[in-house]
């Protein structure tokens, strides 16, 4: 893992997988949440984004930063596709990768997390089927780690905060124009277990061959 021009790190998938194993703390705390995303020509051009976002939201630029594929140049998704889809771990990224903004703020998570709790309780969680019920089951997995993500909201629920990211035209800072997607976090803390659970499990099916080894 070398850090080199605009601060970004250069980093394979086979060394991100070793980190993983053996300094999972080193690699969450001064990598993946640290350092110019691969999709931002400079330094300043990122931290000019990470203003326009907080502004749009009212939300302190620090409190912002750019993970998933954007940041490294790779998806590290632990995640194991239903046939026919292949895994998404080690792709690199495309002009289509969206974006992955992680938001880390007390106050802006209950916001939204409130929002979404009196949505379900008025519509009666326990009675949703198909795809609501699965949206439910996944929003209940996050909350665990005390995060929001924007895709799993409801279409009615938190429309200004949704709204103002599909204002921003990331153009204007980076490669391209890409879609965002926003996962909101309670603290750091919350943050950082939920890599590590994520590394955790990439690890484990990648050893099992659950997974594909890195390229």
């Amino acid at each position: 893992m070398n850090l080199v021009a605009e601060g970004k790190f250069d980093l394979t998938p086979l060394e991100l997988l070793e980190a993983a194993k053996t300094r999972p703390s080193r690699l969450i705390n001064d990598v993946l949440i640290r350092g110019t995303p691969q999709v931002f020509d400079t330094y300043w051009k990122y931290c000019d984004f990470l203003s326009a976002v907080g502004g749009a939201l009212r939300v302190h630029p620090a409190s912002i930063f750019v993970r998933g594929s954007c940041k490294i140049g790779f998806s590290i998704s632990p995640r194991i596709p239903r046939p026919p889809d292949t895994p998404k771990i080690w792709r690199p990224i495309t002009n289509d990768s969206d974006i992955d903004l992680a938001i880390v703020d007390a106050d802006f998570y209950y916001q939204v997390d409130d929002e979404i709790q009196r949505w379900e309780k008025d519509n009666k969680a326990h009675e949703f089927q198909g795809d609501e019920f699965d949206e439910y089951l996944a929003r209940r997995r996050d909350r665990c780690f005390y995060c929001c993500r924007d895709y799993r909201l409801p279409d009615v629920v938190c429309v200004s905060f949704r709204d103002a990211i599909e204002c921003i035209n990331t153009k204007d800072f980076c490669d391209h124009r890409r879609p965002l997607t926003v996962f909101v976090y309670r603290d750091w803390w919350s943050l950082r277990r939920r890599y590590q659970y994520d590394l955790r499990q990439m690890c484990e099916r990648v050893e099992g061959g659950r997974l594909p080894a890195p390229p």
